[in-house]
């Protein structure tokens, strides 16, 4: 294996990894959301909100594209979003357990899943 494809598939099992263990996750959450007591209308908007960042995708891409960040253009921003998308997962379980901070801690994993 060359020396350039080992250095890149770390990333991509990184990447891969934390989409299928995101998309496992995300139906436990709306089971917490329902123990917590929110209506299904609640989980709806909070969901579609933070669902945003999937919209501005393209811009990801672009970005990634035309402004290295220390000196790569892909890899960088991938492990940047893994890091945020972490961070937002972590968030649910650290931070207080009201509406604008499981929101706040939504959009981040999302911002940075979709970033991925």
């Amino acid at each position: 294996m060359a020396k350039r494809t080992r250095n890149i598939s770390w990333i991509a099992g990184l990447v891969y990894f934390s989409q299928g263990a995101l998309g496992v996750s995300g139906i436990a959450l709306l089971l917490h959301l329902r123990e917590l007591n929110w209506s299904v209308g609640q989980i709806t908007t909070v969901m579609s909100v933070a669902a945003v960042p999937w919209v501005l995708k393209v811009l990801y891409g672009i970005v990634s594209d035309t402004l290295p960040l220390f000196g790569y253009r892909r890899k960088s921003y991938l492990v940047l979003c893994l890091l945020l998308t972490a961070s937002g997962w972590f968030g649910l379980t650290i931070l207080p357990q009201e509406k604008f901070w499981i929101f706040v801690a939504m959009l981040a994993a999302n911002l940075g899943f979709a970033a991925t």
